[in-house]
């Protein structure tokens, strides 16, 4: 695999041809489900344990870059995502015991929603697990634990945003706010970076809201260049994340999909985004260009949350990862943005 560089980001075509699941022998796209299925692992237990979004979003981020360092053949899939909760809540200062951790792992390992688990041989176990996981974890990646994310990206845009209502502001932050939470289900974070992130929300999210992005009247910047994104680039992203809203179930696949492990495997983006993202900074009004996002309460998630299973360690069959179990529900999943995460003031 090509070496990373110091910001991490890799280059696609070893994730596609290269990871050392793949070398193990894991298709694309069983990785892929893989790899979902353990973030929606993480996303399960730190919503259980009311952990912010931004240390949701560092777990995530470590998750992604570990598992593009090594095998889902060889390192469980839960016991990293609990791992990284772990090491992320150390290093965001997020107060979570180990307890807290292993209980709430073990909670969604069983698929056991009661509000305790009571196997104290289990989360005995897990607790073990997390600690002996961490460290390698941590040595895995580096040590290089401090992750730019694309939030502020996002927070900083906005209030350079004059002339809207602060109701229509708010509205338009949390649907970006929730794009971004879902772009960690997938292994964006390694590709992008979080300006592009950033903007493909915002330039989503204005879509949805017929929100009009124009030129910046203090400075002449268009909307793109303010948040330091490259047009092309933006595009690309767009179209990634347009492309996660619509991935089907496997055996809804084409062949040629289920060959190649992507709605869109060219990565080529539609011919007129490019254009239509550019034209995005005059005074026209956005809008939806290639598919309605339907919307809950205001913001579209795109994965249903079921809670994983795991026995004694062993990866259950993939059709038993892919069973739907209780949807937890949490302000989180609905992309709410916590009051001292933003102040648009």
């Amino acid at each position: 695999m090509a070496a990373f560089s110091a910001n991490w980001r890799f280059n696609k075509a070893d994730y596609i041809n290269n990871t050392p699941s793949r070398r193990d022998g894991t298709s694309l796209t069983e990785e892929r489900i893989t790899r979902r299925v353990g973030m929606k692992f993480l996303l399960n237990v730190s919503w259980n344990l009311n952990i912010p979004q931004n240390t949701i979003a560092t777990a995530a981020t470590y998750y992604h870059r570990f598992f593009m360092l090594r095998s889902f053949k060889r390192h469980h899939k839960y016991e990293i995502a609990g791992a990284c909760i772990l090491l992320a809540c150390k290093t965001e200062e997020t107060m979570r015991k180990i307890s807290q951790v292993s209980s709430s792992c073990a909670k969604f390992a069983r698929k056991d929603l009661s509000p305790y688990v009571k196997d104290e041989g289990e989360i005995e176990h897990w607790s073990r697990t997390i600690k002996k996981k961490e460290p390698m974890i941590a040595a895995t990646l580096c040590f290089d634990l401090a992750i730019n994310k694309p939030y502020k990206v996002l927070l900083d845009f906005v209030k350079t945003l004059k002339g809207v209502e602060k109701n229509v502001l708010q509205n338009f932050a949390s649907h970006a706010w929730a794009i971004i939470n879902d772009s960690y289900l997938t292994p964006m974070c390694l590709f992008q970076k979080p300006e592009t992130i950033a903007s493909a929300a915002i330039y989503i999210a204005a879509q949805m809201m017929d929100l009009q992005l124009s030129i910046n009247p203090s400075n002449g910047l268009l909307w793109w260049e303010i948040t330091d994104c490259n047009v092309r680039e933006l595009g690309i992203c767009v179209q990634e994340i347009l492309d996660s809203y619509r991935i089907p179930r496997e055996e809804e696949m084409s062949p040629d999909v289920r060959e190649n492990g992507s709605i869109n495997p060219s990565g080529t983006v539609n011919d007129n985004l490019n254009r239509e993202i550019i034209n995005s900074g005059s005074t026209t009004p956005l809008m939806n260009h290639t598919t309605h996002v339907e919307t809950r309460n205001g913001v579209h998630t795109p994965y249903d949350n079921p809670s994983p299973s795991i026995t004694n360690g062993v990866t259950p069959a993939q059709d038993d990862e892919m069973e739907d179990g209780q949807i937890v529900e949490d302000e989180a999943a609905n992309g709410k943005i916590e009051d001292d995460e933003m102040d648009l003031g």
